[in-house]
C-alpha cells in the first residue's frame, strides 16, 4: 500500500521503471479517513512515495475501494489523485467484512475509467 517505505526506497524504484510499468496506490480516502480500512496506514509516507514516484516515467494510479466512510467523497479522491498527476478508479466490492463499512447508497456506475 505504500505506508513506511524510505526515501531511498522510493527513488530506487523511480530510476528503475519506465513509463511501460505502473504503480498502484490503494487510497481508499483522503488524509482524515484512508485508515478505517487501510489499517496502520501512514498516510505522509504514502504521498512521500507517490511525490518521488511522479518525477519519474511510470504511470500512477489511484485506486479506490467505495465504502461507507467515502462514498460521498470519491470526486474528491479522483481530484486529489488527479493533483498529484495520477490515473484515477474506483471498484464497487461486495467483500467489506464489516457492515458497517458497506456503502449506504451508492449511485455510482459500477466501473470507472482510468483517465488516460
Amino acid at each position: 500500500n505504500g505506508s513506511f517505505q524510505t526515501v531511498k526506497f522510493w527513488e530506487s524504484l523511480r530510476d528503475i521503471l519506465t513509463s511501460d510499468d505502473t504503480v498502484y496506490f490503494s487510497l481508499d480516502g483522503l488524509e482524515h479517513n484512508n485508515h478505517l480500512y487501510r489499517r496502520n496506514a501512514d498516510w505522509n509516507s504514502i504521498i512521500q512515495g507517490i511525490d518521488i514516484l511522479k518525477q519519474g516515467s511510470v504511470r500512477l494510479v489511484c485506486k479506490t475501494l467505495v465504502f461507507s466512510h467515502n462514498e460521498n467523497e470519491i470526486d474528491k479522491i479522483q481530484d486529489f489523485a488527479h493533483s498529484k498527476g495520477m490515473d484515477f478508479v474506483y471498484e464497487l466490492s461486495s467483500r467489506f467484512g464489516n457492515q458497517t463499512l458497506k456503502p449506504k447508497e451508492n449511485n455510482l456506475p459500477l466501473v470507472s475509467i482510468a483517465n488516460e
